[in-house]
Order: structure tokens, then C-alpha cells, then sequence
């Protein structure tokens, strides 16, 4: 069943090259796949686990499961995770803010 994405999530450059702000991301935010700030987190609806889209799909085209749980899952099981970008936009966003308030 096809479902509607968002837009990956924009980090600026600034941002993205900083290790102190990946390190600063609450593990939430953080594909256990890629070990970076999700773009575009998707939820798999068998486990509740969230992951970064693009890493997910490929995991599940290779594996066929979910990562952490070696549940059985498809690319049917996959959903956007409004909940976590929302938290993941804003905490990029007061991060922007700070770093172009540096003198």
C-alpha cells in the first residue's frame, strides 16, 4: 500500500560537520543502522522501532527483518514517524539558531 512521505529533513552543512552536535542528537533521533541524525525516520508497525527510511529499506531488501528484533517485516510495515521528525526539525532548528547566534 503506497503512503505518503514528508520531505527528508534538511540539516544545514554547518550542522551535518559537527561532531558535537551529532554527539549532542538524543539517541532517539539516531539511526542504529547508520548511526546518524534521521532524515526521514520510519517506523516499522510489527516492532515500533524507528529507523532511517532509506537504511531500513535497504536492510528489509536485504534481510527481510526488523535489525534489532529479527522480527520477520516487508516495506508494507514501514510508516513515517511524524512524532520523532517533528523533535528531530525542531532540535536541528534551536541548533541552527544557536550556532548563527555565535559571535
Amino acid at each position: 500500500m503506497p503512503r505518503d512521505w514528508p520531505a527528508s529533513i534538511v540539516i544545514p552543512a554547518e550542522l551535518d560537520a559537527d561532531d558535537a552536535f551529532i554527539a549532542s542528537a538524543p539517541d532517539a533521533f539516531v539511526c542504529c543502522i547508520t548511526c546518524d541524525i534521521m532524515r526521514q525516520p520510519a517506523m516499522v508497525t510489527r516492532t515500533g522501532r524507528t529507523y532511517d527510511r532509506a537504511a531500513i529499506e535497504r536492510w528489509i531488501s536485504e534481510h527481510r527483518t526488523d535489525p534489532m528484533s529479527r522480527t520477520a517485516i516487508s516495506l508494507d510495515d514501514l510508516v513515517p514517524n511524524l512524532a520523532i521528525r517533528a523533535l528531530i526539525e525542531s532540535f536541528v532548528s534551536k541548533a541552527y539558531d544557536a550556532k548563527r547566534a555565535e559571535p
